[in-house]
């Protein structure tokens, strides 16, 4: 017993400085893992879950830092302690849980010496919805599951949608990812998704009342309030969540910078699917010019202004082209383009129409489109001459 326990303390200090089980086949016969698997009420499917990071006791490391976990994730168990407890830093919030087992140790082979058996794996406490162990053997690292962690059904998750529209038939356009300073909810002090770039948003309405007021500030498009009204259904589909309120026959008004607003889903399901879509109509006034020889970083552009707005465009910018709006009221526009090196002017002419795309989007055309006037020394090559969206390069520039 005497050299068994001396042999155990020289494998403990071995374990310390990395000797040991550094030898595979040594490794592969440890089992002091545990692997945990979030699952969802429901159907009983994998969950996908946002964690911002797990500390077991005894340590100080932080284990799945920044993750979005789809699978079995497995923690380190202390082998000389009989619990242990895991606190859980989600996106949806905190959560812990308390660990017990047994842990004795077994010499296994003279190359290998002594290692920690574990067995007995049970749950002591916890603050999840429902935890079930399946198997209460723990496990060496990658090989398998002991705990499944369940969660109630998110009964209140509204899906958005932002969606560009084409200057064709197609009903539901591209993803259009824009850029938001923020949104937030009438019932809540907080912002969600402040200073991002996104193209579908799912934000939690109100399950105590039939309506949710939603203002969504784009950084482009300025604010737009959405009146989001629904009926509630109470059920308790399982009895650990008790009664819960089921969101059904969604409906949508308020004041928009968006052209045109669906309802494509009036209920909410779990995990969520798009309820709202927002549409821009597609935009046909968009000139595209490229900066010829500039470099790859492109060229300092100062500001770009036009006598038919007061709007600036490209302020204190590095770029190698301009996309830049002609004036759908007119049939010539004219561009002043200052960079830290030169002030040129250009104007353009063209011959406009109108059209509808999509019943709602009246659409002015430009074609035969060409170069009135220039101040660039080598004239302006037209690539394209009608303008097309997304948009094409229509001209060429070269500044010398």
């Amino acid at each position: 017993m005497r050299i068994f326990s001396q042999i155990l303390i020289f494998c403990i200090s071995g374990l310390l400085l990395g000797s040991c089980y550094e030898d595979p086949e040594c490794i592969n016969l440890r089992n002091d893992f545990v692997g945990i698997t979030f699952k969802k009420l429901f159907d009983r499917k994998v969950d996908t879950v946002g964690i911002v990071g797990i500390k077991v006791s005894g340590s100080d490391e932080v284990f799945y830092e920044l993750v979005n976990a789809g699978g079995t994730i497995e923690l380190p168990l202390n082998v000389n302690s009989a619990t242990q407890s895991i606190d859980f830093d989600l996106l949806r919030g905190s959560f812990s849980m308390l660990l017990g087992y047994t842990s004795q140790p077994q010499f296994e082979s003279k190359d290998c010496g002594p290692r920690f058996v574990l067995s007995g794996l049970k749950v002591l406490q916890h603050d999840y919805d429902s935890v079930n162990v399946i198997s209460s053997v723990p496990v060496a690292s990658g090989g398998g599951n002991n705990i499944d962690i369940y969660r109630c059904p998110i009964t209140n998750n509204l899906k958005l949608a932002f969606r560009q529209l084409y200057a064709d038939e197609k009903p539901n356009g591209v993803e259009l990812k824009e850029k938001f300073y923020g949104m937030s909810m009438g019932y809540l002090p907080y912002i969600f998704y402040p200073n991002s770039e996104i193209g579908t948003a799912v934000l939690p309405i109100n399950t105590e009342s039939n309506s949710t007021s939603i203002l969504i500030d784009s950084k482009e498009n300025g604010i737009s309030t959405l009146n989001v009204s629904y009926s509630r259904t109470p059920a308790s589909l399982f009895d650990v969540c008790g009664s819960q309120n089921f969101i059904n026959d969604i409906q949508v008004s308020g004041t928009s910078s968006y052209d045109i607003i669906k309802v494509q889903k009036d209920s909410i399901t779990d995990p969520p699917t798009t309820n709202i879509a927002l549409f821009r109509c597609p935009r046909t006034n968009l000139i595209e010019l490229t900066l010829k020889n500039a470099p790859a970083n492109g060229i300092l552009i100062k500001k770009v202004s036009t006598g038919y707005s007061t709007e600036l465009f490209y302020q204190d910018s590095l770029t190698s082209k301009l996309v830049l709006p002609l004036d759908p009221t007119q049939n010539t526009t004219a561009f002043t383009i200052e960079s830290e090196n030169f002030t040129r002017q250009i104007s353009f002419g063209y011959i406009r129409n109108t059209k509808t795309f999509h019943d709602v989007c009246d659409q002015t055309l430009f074609s035969t489109v060409k170069v009135l006037s220039s101040d660039f020394t080598t004239p302006p090559i037209a690539l394209n001459d009608s303008i097309q969206f997304p948009t094409v390069v229509n001209f060429e520039i070269t500044n010398d």
